[in-house]
């Protein structure tokens, strides 16, 4: 590998969307509308009024006019001209699959746990035309951790939005993400949202997370109707990912390679990689950068355990620091490259190694640019 000037990075980068993307979504956003609207004014535990959707909502083969917004981080659906009386339990303390089951009016849950607006932030409210947005602005957890902010956005066509910053965490609570129309539904057991693309087999999808494994920050998932009772779950086109793939090599304990917490390749930004498990004798290394994933075995020049996992069109040198060493570099504002993908994997040199290439590499990041 070449030891090349950041900036060549930028180049690169910008070759991307010629080289890996169709173009089919140049100009999608991602992320939180910033249109907040009205703080509700919610306090711990509580519940708002029936607030106007301003359209009749199809949801699970049925009709809703009203959205009643808990504190705890979901709101019911209901008709404001049914049978069903008006929603106003706030459920605390924590998510429940039973309870979502069994509600006697649909729910959506943003991220379901103790959330305590009283101690800071807000809970908003937004109508506009064709969809609502229901924001939590900064709420800590009831024990006063973090500073949550996600977004639930309900469209007239029925298509449900969820969206979080960098912050969301569930530190001590149970923590409920999903939908389901209630009235018994029967549980098709959870899912793992992260994983999408996928298609359900119920009206009824969702993910409990145990404490402190919330690991949806920095996403944004899009849920649309393909019929009353199946959704498609996808990640929103436009939004900066990462994806860790193969393995490091030697065994045993590998070179890891990942994005550090809270960094995402997002246009006009910085972006950070972090390379953790390296070897205090390591004199050098470098991060290559590619198009592609050539998946090489390694043992023609001496590296039998290790497996070739990005192309190298560019690399950045490194400064080795043990046991973590991070690398940060600009990405550039060029909105046609907003879904277009770049490899990565990390080499590092260790004398202590032996033989005649004493190298040690990570596993692949696969990086998507967006915002």
């Amino acid at each position: 590998m070449s030891l090349l000037e950041p900036n060549r990075f930028l180049r690169v980068a910008a070759c991307a969307a010629a080289l890996g993307f169709t173009g089919s979504a140049l100009n999608a956003q991602c992320g939180l509308d910033p249109n907040f609207g009205t703080n509700l004014g919610l306090s711990d535990d509580s519940v708002s009024g029936a607030l106007s959707l301003g359209f009749a909502l199809s949801f699970a083969g049925a009709s809703y006019d009203s959205v009643i917004v808990s504190s705890n981080g979901f709101v019911y659906l209901w008709d404001s001209l049914g049978p069903i009386p008006l929603p106003t339990l706030d459920r605390c303390c924590a998510g429940d699959v039973n309870q979502l089951l069994a509600s006697p009016s649909p729910m959506i849950a943003g991220m379901w746990l103790d959330l305590n607006p009283s101690a800071g932030g807000s809970v908003n409210f937004n109508a506009l035309p064709g969809k609502v947005l229901i924001t939590w602005v900064a709420v800590p957890t009831y024990q006063n951790n973090g500073a949550n902010t996600f977004q639930i956005s309900i469209a007239s066509s029925g298509a449900v939005e969820l969206a979080y910053d960098l912050n969301c965490q569930n530190l001590s609570y149970f923590a409920l993400t999903g939908m389901s129309p209630g009235a018994n539904a029967t549980n098709p057991g959870g899912s793992d949202l992260s994983a999408s693309p996928f298609v359900t087999s119920s009206a009824t999808v969702y993910q409990l997370f145990s404490a402190n494994a919330f690991d949806l920050q920095g996403t944004s998932l899009g849920f649309n109707p393909l019929s009353p009772t199946i959704w498609v779950v996808s990640p929103l086109p436009g939004c900066a990912t990462t994806t860790r793939y193969g393995a490091g090599c030697p065994t045993g304990s590998p070179l890891t390679l990942n994005a550090q917490s809270g960094s995402r390749p997002a246009l006009g930004g910085s972006f950070t990689l972090e390379l953790s498990r390296v070897r205090a004798g390591t004199l050098a290394g470098a991060v290559g950068f590619g198009f592609t994933n050539p998946a090489l075995n390694l043992a023609s020049i001496g590296l039998p355990a290790c497996t070739m996992l990005s192309s190298v069109e560019v690399s950045l040198g490194v400064t080795p620091t043990a046991p973590v060493t991070p690398l940060t570099f600009p990405i550039p504002n060029f909105p046609s490259i907003v879904g277009a993908s770049l490899n990565a994997q990390a080499v590092m040199i260790d004398p202590s190694l032996g033989g005649s290439l004493p190298a040690y590499l990570s596993n692949g990041v696969r990086m998507t640019f967006g915002n």
